[in-house]
């Protein structure tokens, strides 16, 4: 597979067939310059939509006050506990991220999102990563433009009063 993509496994052909009518819609409403959380409310399941967690204000203080007592080097490696994408942060990341959503494409019995770059940096793929597993897919590898690499699940955070 060349160009760039987010490489994904989806559990059952209903899932896979779901992720190509979610991609496509996706990828026309951004062309479109019509993705807002509106769209994406009426696109996605609850079931789907409660992959993403809003953080409560007392949450959100909470944390604040462990990302800013954490060290600067720990605070930005792998390692680092993140609370994960909320719903209205992915849709604007989609929304506004500098790259074309080009569609699904299959390889043997491999899955991937593909999509161009318009321009470098443009953006990141965690919110592709994102739309992925919040419909039932577990992700494998990602290409951004400078390579191949594995996906590494993200440690998760989670407040200790929530």
């Amino acid at each position: 597979m060349e160009g760039c993509f987010v490489e994904f496994n989806p559990p059952d052909e209903a899932h896979a067939l779901r992720t190509i009518e979610c991609v496509n819609y996706v990828a026309a409403l951004k062309r479109e310059d019509a993705l807002d959380e509106g769209a994406m409310v009426k696109e996605l399941s609850d079931a789907e939509r409660a992959f993403f967690r809003a953080l409560t204000p007392e949450e959100l203080h909470e944390w604040n006050a462990f990302w800013f007592s954490t060290p600067l080097p720990q605070r930005h490696s792998p390692n680092m506990p993140t609370p994960g994408w909320d719903f209205g942060s992915m849709v604007e990341s989609l929304a506004d991220a500098e790259f074309e959503i080009t569609g699904v494409r299959t390889e043997r019995d491999s899955f991937y999102l593909t999509f161009e770059p318009e321009s470098y940096p443009f953006g990141g793929t965690g919110c592709l990563v994102a739309l992925l597993e919040c419909l039932g897919n577990k992700v494998s590898s990602v290409n951004d433009g400078t390579g191949v690499v594995p996906h590494i699940q993200p440690v998760r955070w989670e407040p200790r009063h929530g």
